[in-house]
């Protein structure tokens, strides 16, 4: 059994993040936001977790006994929160980064997007950024994979493509290890 924190769990990606998960038997989720509860419900493989991710106490307690720590936040405080994890996540989990690509158009939260992802390069931590535009709902994979690729021209991304490049990670520890990649829709 793999444990699973998905934090940011009520937003977009977040929530397909988990529906997909909670769809793999050998996973045990824990769903973390403010409102989690509003959205999801305990059940044998779902742990809810109402809590701010700028609290460190709460943030700690979620990421202890977790294999994989999935980082869907896009929250003004994206930088403190990626100082929490780096000082809170141990060597031996893995840890997803969903991150924007350069056309978004809040560029306050971009600029500390980046700079939270400067920080993460220079950790020790077992990581993967995984760099998205706009994703839209589809159920095909059809997203090209860059790497080290922050300002790829494009404007959408397939949700299916954020969910497979996931769980490859997840049953691979070593996929895209300690890599920062783009997906990019084929056209």
């Amino acid at each position: 059994m793999k444990n699973i924190l998905v934090l940011g769990a009520t937003g977009k990606c977040g929530k397909k993040i988990i529906e997909k998960l909670l769809n793999i038997e050998e996973y045990n989720v824990t769903a973390f936001s403010l409102t989690c509860s509003k959205t999801f419900e305990n059940t044998d493989n779902l742990f809810v977790f109402d809590a701010n991710a700028m609290n460190t106490m709460y943030l700690n307690a979620a990421i202890k006994n977790q294999d994989v720590i999935i980082c869907s936040l896009k929250t003004k405080d994206i930088f403190l929160i990626t100082e929490k994890l780096i000082n809170l996540v141990n060597p031996n989990q893995r840890l997803i980064f969903l991150a924007s690509t350069n056309n978004v158009s809040d560029k306050k939260y971009l600029q500390e997007e980046k700079r939270a992802i400067s920080l993460l390069e220079l950790s020790s931590l077992n990581y993967t950024i995984i760099r998205t535009s706009d994703i839209i709902d589809g159920s095909v994979d059809n997203c090209n994979i860059f790497y080290n690729c922050e300002d790829v021209d494009m404007n959408l991304t397939n949700m299916a493509s954020v969910l497979k490049v996931v769980d490859d990670i997840i049953s691979d520890s070593n996929k895209f290890l300690k890599n920062d990649i783009t997906l990019v829709r084929k056209v």
